[in-house]
């Protein structure tokens, strides 16, 4: 069963999360714990964002797993 939710998906909403709570994309990657080198290339979707990392983000930028989905 394909749940629908695409690397590009996830990264779009949390590219759009950080716009929204207005914080720059390398204190994001500070708070999380992720070198700031691999969340760009994440949001860029050269590099696919890890379960752990999607964890701490969710965290860092008050979302949920169900933010994810239409």
């Amino acid at each position: 069963m394909d749940s629908g939710i695409t690397n590009e998906r996830i990264t779009a909403k949390i590219r759009a999360r950080i716009a929204e709570v207005g914080m720059f994309k390398k204190a994001v990657a500070e708070k999380a714990g992720i070198p700031y080198k691999d969340f760009s290339a994440s949001l860029n979707d050269r590099r696919k964002i890890t379960g752990s990392e999607l964890l701490t983000l969710c965290a860092v930028l008050g979302l949920d797993f169900s933010d994810f989905k239409d």
